[in-house]
């Protein structure tokens, strides 16, 4: 173990990516197998809750520690994030997963905030190291990754009060489950949309900035609205805390739309779009057709939430990670165009997502349907991985 660990950090010194993206696949993996392998008696305890946050926070948070902590230093021209940072980070975040699988949730979510808490403190250092300014919607990342820690806690402490008021605990698991398994993925999408759709086609929504330590007052603009609109968000989020779910997913609707109108990338050049950009322009419509479809069907909301969590954040973590692994293998041409293999992929996640919905809206198939579900995501995602291995391996051999 020493050496495995010891080759692990020093895989991810400077692109944590190469070390976080694997790790956020391989809880992906586990995450949905639980499935069929709990409907095959293997498993003993109903897999959803352990499923959940092994998808929110090993799956989207390995890749999201892995993107962000490769992207923000040379963003703001400081230092890459240590040996030792990286090292404690992923500690935590593997502590967190253990824990979830176990079934001790309070633990791993404890962890998860940890992993969370200690990464953003690096960023924060390179934050004051910076020569530049990171795009002014990245406060939004900011935002997402304290919504992490907060729903992390927040769900935690719902878990290990036992003497509070009943309507304290409540409130808590509530606004901890939205927080965590929604919230916090969003805003650091909304934030990170804006700077990187435009590698893939998008028209900028962004003013081009100098270099510059300090913030113009165009950059303050656009830095505000990016946070007014995730207010907005969160006025949405908080009702539906305290059981106002149908007027809380209506004002995320409207909030969103009414922000995404002027700072959200919908406009693609044609000559310069292909397969990724394509895909990634309709995970921008997801969001609000999810919640529009619970605020219509209440009572299944819990499975409709798999439309934003597969037909968004999946399909839009797995185009921007392709990008980024071919991008550094200097490969980036293999992203260009009409991308064949990358659209079958995408084909397997909608099916696992039509498949898994379905099981909600014909219960007598719900058993069949979510192990068919769990296999079609399986199978994209190994694909995704066995596609990337080759890039990667040529990352690591350029880096030599």
């Amino acid at each position: 173990m020493p050496g495995t660990w010891r080759r692990f950090v020093d895989a991810a010194a400077g692109e944590p990516f190469r070390a976080f993206f694997p790790l956020g696949a391989l809880a992906a993996l586990v995450g949905v197998a639980l499935w069929p392998l709990h409907y095959a008696g293997v498993v003993s305890i109903y897999p959803k809750l352990v499923h959940s946050h092994l998808m929110m926070t090993g799956f989207f948070g390995g890749f999201i520690l892995g993107f962000l902590g490769t992207a923000l230093p040379r963003i703001l021209e400081a230092r890459p994030l240590s040996k030792g940072e990286i090292g404690t980070v992923a500690v935590f975040w593997v502590a967190a997963q253990a824990a979830f699988l176990s079934g001790w949730m309070a633990a791993g979510d404890l962890a998860f905030a940890g992993a969370l808490g200690l990464f953003g403190r690096a960023l924060w250092r390179r934050w004051k190291e910076r020569k530049d300014l990171p795009p002014p919607f990245f406060g939004l990342v900011a935002v997402g990754l304290f919504a992490g820690v907060y729903g992390a806690l927040a769900e935690a402490a719902s878990l290990v009060l036992t003497s509070g008021p009943e309507w304290l605990t409540l409130y808590l698991w509530r606004s901890g489950h939205v927080w965590l398994n929604e919230g916090w993925v969003l805003f650091v999408v909304l934030g990170v949309t804006p700077f990187f759709f435009p590698k893939l086609g998008a028209r900028p929504v962004l003013a081009e900035y100098p270099v510059m330590r300090a913030p113009s007052p165009l950059w303050r603009d656009q830095a505000n609205a990016a946070l007014l609109g995730g207010l907005g968000l969160a006025v949405g989020m908080e009702l539906e805390s305290l059981g106002f779910s149908r007027a809380g997913l209506l004002v995320k609707v409207a909030v969103y739309l009414i922000y995404g109108w002027r700072h959200l990338p919908w406009r693609f050049e044609r000559e310069r779009t292909g397969t990724l950009g394509r895909v990634l322009r309709s995970t921008l419509f997801v969001p609000p057709l999810t919640w529009l479809c619970q605020a219509i069907w209440l009572p299944l909301a819990s499975g409709l939430w798999h439309l934003l969590l597969l037909g968004g954040f999946a399909v839009m973590v797995l185009a921007v990670a392709t990008r980024v692994v071919f991008g550094h293998a200097k490969q980036t041409s293999r992203t260009e165009g009409r991308v064949i293999w990358w659209r079958w992929i995408v084909g397997l996640i909608w099916l696992a997502l039509a498949t898994r919905i379905t099981a909600d809206f014909v219960p007598k198939v719900r058993v069949s349907h979510h192990i068919y579900a769990a296999l079609a995501f399986a199978i994209a995602l190994g694909w995704w991985a066995l596609k990337l291995f080759k890039a990667a391996s040529h990352t690591r051999k350029t880096k030599e």
